[in-house]
């Protein structure tokens, strides 16, 4: 974003907000694995996969995942993808 910030603005602010310093929070079990397993119901995951047609076409499918329920939303197919269509 283009801001510096001092090392004691960051200290203050994780202070007031009674967050401990890093090698405390990672003795209290806070990893990665615990974080995924703590928001599971809240993340969603998207991924391409492709599908090869009769006609020799390539066709791109895109799909989004609630990994809470693993209840799959299909979101659309073609066989262009750009940018503005992924958006």
């Amino acid at each position: 974003m283009g801001y510096n910030v001092s090392r004691s603005s960051v200290r203050n602010v994780l202070y007031r907000r009674r967050v401990p310093p890093s090698p405390q929070r990672c003795r209290q079990g806070t990893n990665w694995r615990n974080f995924l397993e703590h928001y599971a119901d809240q993340l969603p995951a998207s991924d391409f996969f492709t599908v090869e047609t009769i006609s020799l076409r390539t066709l791109y499918a895109l799909f989004f995942m609630e990994l809470g329920t693993r209840r799959v939303h299909f979101a659309g197919c073609t066989a262009d993808p750009t940018s503005a269509w992924v958006t």
